[in-house]
This record gives C-alpha cells, structure tokens and sequence, in this order.
C-alpha cells in the first residue's frame, strides 16, 4: 500500500483496510507487523509522508532479539540485519561450528523446516558490527546486485593521532606468502590497489577514533592501510598494535544503507557504538554510551 497524502498511519489503515477496525489494527502494531517503508512501527499516530510504502506482515516480528555472540537488530519477510559481536565467525566451512549464519539457520527453522538464509555482506571473525543476510534466493540476488562496499560505515580506534583531519590512503596491497599476511605498497607492480576514506572523529593524542569508507575491496585493507602509515588498529597485533585497551580488535562494522530487495526503498541502520569505544574517550565525550 502506498500513501498518495499525508496524514496519521490509523486513519491510513481505517481507510484502506475497510475489514480491520482500530483494535484489530492496534493488535498488528502491537505485534510489530506494520512496516513503513521497511521499518517496523509500533504508534498508531506514525505521521506518513507521501509516497510512503505501508505493509502488514503475516507474522509477529520480533524486537531486537540477542543470541550468544550477535543481536538481531532488523527483520521482516525477506531480510534479516544482525550486530555481530567481535570473536564470532560470519560463517565456517564446518557445519559443526558456531557461526551467525548457523545461529540464524536454527532460528528461522525452528518457525518453518524449509526456511533458509543466506549471507550477503560478511566482517573478520575480530571485527564486530552490522551484517545482512536474504531469507530468499531472489532476495538474495537482488541484495547481491544493489549492495556494495561504499554502503558501509566502519569505526576504527588506532594508536596516535592522524596528522589530518580527512584522508585518503591509496596504496597496493599484496599477501606475503611467508606470514599470510597484507602487505602494502606504492609499487603499482607489487600488488592490488586500495583506496581507503579516513576521517577523525575524536583523538586524545594516544588513541584515535576514525570513521572509515572504502572504494575498494581488499582483505585487511583497512587493517593493513592504518598500519602502513604507521597507526595501528589497536589489539592487532597481526598488523603491528602494541597496545590493547579494549580486549579486542578496535574494527566495528558502524552504519550500513541499502535498497531493500522487495519495496525499493532506502534502508538505514546504525549500530551501537561499542561502549569500550567511547571509554576511551571518555573525558572528551560529549554523549551518552549505549551500549
């Protein structure tokens, strides 16, 4: 359904639903299953914009549901957004494994035996944050089609302070088969180019805290770039952290846009910066950890 004009999402409904009455309509948002363009909403005065897309869900959806290792933070009929915890594998080649797509599989089966998901976006098994997966084939075609890697927002803390405020890291990044690990370069003969967008968000002078954007798609690229110009991401000890504040790798997957795969509209989500992110910062921080 889609509103030609304004107005409040009851008097939408009333209107357009001529079999529903307001209790029955009241019961669909207090099950959380009217999604405005996408987004589950639970007040029955939702102010619509024109243009808006309003769809009713078969089933209850589910607030924001926590497993060990991940949260689901978004689900409706064809897709299911996660807040992947550091230390946890996006997926693993043994069925034996505790992964988020294992999690995922057992809990969309235990509402229907054939239900399936499949991963469409995937992070290191250190680095937390937000990962999308289809519940259907074609779902899952049309993500692959529409999501790329300039949708994501990635937090980094590293050692030091960035001399600039805004940067671009372009370099070539190659594996060094010895120590398995990313090497990089500004020998364009040496390896793949990767181009990486850095902006500093907060710096105490011993840490910092950047906001990442990637124009390519390299493994470690982030990890590696920030240690090529000699800041770290702290706690990785692979590409050469000396410190480790936060217990983990300071690399979290922060904000992710996309176009869903049924009604075209632009979805936005936005994880919890992680609390141990904040306290690094914490005689500089002007907001509220929450989480």
């Amino acid at each position: 359904m889609v509103a030609k004009d304004g107005g409040q999402l009851m008097e939408f409904l009333l209107t357009s639903l001529p079999g529903k009455n307001r209790n029955n309509i009241k019961t669909l948002l207090n099950h959380r299953q009217m999604l405005v363009n996408g987004q589950v909403v639970g007040f029955y005065n939702h102010q619509l914009q024109k243009g808006d897309t309003v769809q009713i869900l078969k089933f209850k959806a589910p607030a924001e549901m926590s497993f060990a290792g991940m949260t689901i933070v978004f689900e409706d009929e064809h897709i299911i957004v996660v807040d992947k915890h550091a230390g946890m594998l996006c997926s693993s080649a043994s069925k034996d494994s505790k992964t988020v797509t294992s999690t995922l599989l057992r809990y969309v089966r235990r509402q229907h035996p054939a239900n399936n998901v499949f991963m469409i976006t995937s992070i290191d098994r250190e680095t937390s944050g937000l990962v999308v997966f289809a519940k259907s084939r074609l779902a899952k075609e049309r993500l692959q089609q529409e999501l790329s890697i300039d949708d994501y927002t990635y937090l980094a803390i590293v050692e030091g302070s960035i001399d600039k405020e805004n940067g671009i890291l372009k370099s070539y990044l190659w594996l060094d088969k010895k120590t398995q690990k990313i090497c990089s370069s500004q020998n364009p003969n040496q390896g793949q180019l990767a181009v990486t967008h850095v902006n500093t968000m907060k710096s105490n002078g011993r840490f910092s805290m950047l906001r990442v954007n990637i124009e390519t798609n390299c493994k470690h690229q982030i990890r590696a770039q920030l240690h090529d110009i000699g800041h770290p991401i702290v706690g990785d000890l692979r590409y050469g952290s000396t410190l480790n504040p936060l217990g983990r790798l300071g690399l979290h997957a922060w904000a992710l846009s996309f176009r869903h795969p049924a009604t075209d509209k632009i979805l936005r989500f936005e994880s919890h910066t992680p609390k141990r992110f904040l306290n690094l910062f914490a005689d500089k921080l002007d907001e509220q950890a929450d989480s």
